[in-house]
Parts: C-alpha cells; structure tokens; sequence
C-alpha cells in the first residue's frame, strides 16, 4: 500500500518582478525569495500559505552572484518556517537551473 503522506507533490508557482531601481531601496534577495515562496503556497485551496510552507520537505536553490551568504538555502529554509526541508544551494553553471528541475522531477517518480 502507498503511503500517499510521503509522496512529493509541486503545490503551486510564483513570479515577483521588482521595479526598484535604488538598490538601498530595494528588497533584499531573501525578501523576494520568502514573498515569492509564500505566493507558490497560496495556490493550495483551504491551507494557509505558512502551513504549507512549514511542511516542506525539501528546498533547492540556485546559487547568485548577487546574494553573499555562506547557506542561503538554509536561511531561506528558515525565514519560510521549514528548519527539517532538506535545503540545497547549486553550483555554478548555465544549466543548473535545468539540473535542479531534473532532480526535484526524479523525487517525484519515485
């Protein structure tokens, strides 16, 4: 029988495109990151963003140049409420944002 408790599942998506152009003005890379997590979880009918959000399993990250910070995936992990996500920050590369998509695809067949 199929534990369904444990079967992944991609619960919504999310886009912020920030307009400011004074970089003392503007939100930080976590800032965006959490609002932009927190609108992927609003897609879930009937749960609160931060339920959904507490209950993540794992949290992958695409490394910036623009974000110094020595766990990132970690931090983020954190400000979303999800300290147990398995958080993972990538290398560098052109397609590591692919091999990332390819990874989180791979839990779900499983």
């Amino acid at each position: 029988m199929t534990d369904w408790s444990r079967v992944p599942v991609l619960v919504g998506a999310g886009q912020h495109t920030n307009r400011e152009e004074d970089p003392v003005a503007a939100p930080d890379p976590f800032t965006l990151m959490t609002l932009v997590a927190k609108e992927a979880a609003s897609g879930v009918p009937g749960t609160a963003p931060d339920k959904v959000l507490v209950g993540l399993t794992h949290l992958f990250m695409v490394h910036s140049l623009s974000l110094r910070h020595g766990d990132p995936a970690h931090a983020l992990a954190a400000r979303l409420g999800a300290d147990g996500a398995d958080a993972r920050t990538s290398g560098m590369g052109g397609n590591i944002p692919q091999w990332l998509v390819d990874r989180a695809a791979e839990r779900v067949e499983k």
